[in-house]
């Protein structure tokens, strides 16, 4: 519990950290998600079997929120890859909706109309993946998620604690120097905001 309780994004959320400091007397599965961030084995191979038994219309998406990424951004990722019937995919920004969800009062209008009353909403012939593209800060969509035209990059862990897209060389390669440190100092302050104290 103990690093649930210094992780800065649940800290700043006082809704999030009195579950912790109640230890899961409240909304035990969100405490239990902050405690174990990761699942129990078998857990996402039992649920994406269960999401293949889904034959009805299905609608699903989260917003890129800070602490429930696991719970609300993977998982809609997830489902809409798993599940086998008439389904959309939205993806808001990083801001948290206000409930009930009155910013897609329309699109839940549209969706329920045409599937529980039959109306020709034309919902379904709008592209099945809808997103909020941070950083261009305008609304795309897509035929599928991922994104189908997506350039996926590999990217290795590097000195500093950065990531590097270069591949690293192999030990053989380094002899000693693959055992080694980058460096006995602390990191440069323009790459880090941690600060180390020295014995002299």
């Amino acid at each position: 519990m103990a690093p649930a309780m210094r992780n800065p994004d649940f800290k700043q959320y006082i809704n999030l950290f009195n579950i912790l400091t109640q230890k899961g007397q409240r909304t035990f599965i969100m405490y239990l998600m902050m405690t174990h961030p990761w699942e129990f084995d078998g857990t996402v191979e039992r649920s994406e079997e269960t999401f293949k038994k889904i034959k009805i219309p299905f609608y699903t998406g989260s917003g890129a929120y800070a602490y429930t990424y696991k719970l609300h951004w993977l998982g809609a990722q997830h489902y809409f890859q798993n599940v086998d019937a008439p389904k959309k995919l939205l993806f808001t920004g990083p801001a948290h909706l206000e409930r009930p969800f009155h910013q897609f009062h329309d699109e839940i209008i549209r969706w329920y109309d045409h599937w529980l009353k039959g109306h020709d909403t034309g919902i379904m012939n709008e592209p099945p993946v809808r997103y909020w593209l941070m950083g261009a800060n305008e609304w795309r969509t897509g035929t599928d998620w991922p994104l189908p035209e997506t350039q996926w990059t590999k990217y290795y862990l590097s000195h500093w604690e950065t990531l590097s897209t270069e591949p690293p060389r192999p030990a053989s390669e380094l002899g000693a120097a693959a055992r080694q440190p980058d460096v006995f100092t602390q990191m440069p302050l323009t790459r880090t905001t941690k600060s180390s104290a020295c014995d002299t």
